[in-house]
């Protein structure tokens, strides 16, 4: 009996289509607090500047196999203001304003990017990089920003001093609060935000089909978790995999639209994961939940 410990991402139908894209936000596992220095890279578990905030979003989303990040590229950005910055406008486009935003589950949060800060209210919860849930859903995560995005103007110094006031969200809230609740003192920990394009995380053109037999199914499963696709044990393949559950070859070909998950395919995803914390910690590598195994058989 093999053992098999996958992060989930539970893609929208919409992902297999060619010029489709969203933005993904997700809240860090971990918490961070603010140092004062400001080095960079930055030395877990502090940052600095927002620049450092952004380095850790990156890493967090890397390790939960989100993307394939070289360590200096930005990717993911914190949901942050600074002393001279909206948060806000750290995303804005006007030509991707209007695209929704989905958890790393693919849920819909809200239906366009100026949602999230247009008195919001949430389909879908915000939730941690390896899919699961904030404990609670009351945990501090730094913003530095009101409801509408703009900078609070507690901001701990754009995050270079632990004397002060930072404004918090709560990752739990389905609301405005999300971003904005009370503020929290800059010598405590609290975690970030991460978001970006779904178009920037470099999710695989490939199939899914494994094993070349014309449809994506459990036996092209079974091939990802042999370590026997192009890329062994790639989390991105796995994706891909997720994505085309259920295709056809010509289906694929066309990739036009993709069916609502199965049954089978969520019974699969439904048990692979289970987030809980570790104490004690002092690396980012080793403070990561753990997942529950899933049992396949060869």
């Amino acid at each position: 009996m093999a053992t098999l410990a996958v992060s989930l991402w539970f893609a929208s139908p919409a992902l297999a289509q060619p010029d489709y894209d969203e933005w993904v936000l997700f809240v860090t596992f971990n918490e961070f607090g603010v140092e004062e220095s400001g080095i960079f890279p930055p030395l877990f578990p502090n940052f600095g500047v927002i620049e450092a905030a952004d380095y850790f979003t990156n890493e967090c989303a890397d390790i939960a196999g989100l993307i394939d990040w070289d360590g200096s590229s930005t990717i993911f950005r914190a949901v942050l203001s600074t002393s001279d910055n909206d948060a806000i406008i750290r995303f804005f486009d006007p030509n991707t304003n209007d695209l929704p935003v989905v958890n790393v589950f693919g849920e819909q949060i809200v239906p366009s990017y100026l949602d999230l800060f247009d008195s919001p209210s949430f389909t879908a919860p915000i939730r941690e990089e390896f899919g699961g849930l904030p404990e609670g859903g009351s945990e501090a995560v730094w913003t530095g920003s009101l409801c509408n995005g703009n900078k609070s103007g507690s901001t701990c110094r754009s995050w270079t001093s632990q004397s002060g006031f930072g404004t918090i969200g709560r990752p739990g809230a389905m609301d405005g609060t999300w971003l904005s609740d009370v503020n929290h003192s800059c010598a405590a920990s609290a975690r970030i935000y991460g978001m970006a394009r779904l178009s920037d995380l470099g999710i695989s053109t490939l199939t899914g089909d494994f094993d070349d037999d014309g449809d994506v199914d459990g036996s092209d499963f079974l091939k990802w978790q042999r370590g026997e696709p192009p890329n062994p044990f790639s989390q991105r393949d796995l994706k891909v995999w997720q994505m085309n559950y259920g295709q056809t070859s010509s289906a694929l070909s066309a990739a036009t639209t993709v069916p609502e998950p199965s049954t089978a395919l969520l019974a699969i995803l439904g048990l692979v994961l289970a987030t809980r914390r570790r104490r004690g910690c002092h690396w980012l590598c080793q403070c990561l939940p753990q997942a529950n195994t899933l049992q396949v058989a060869p």
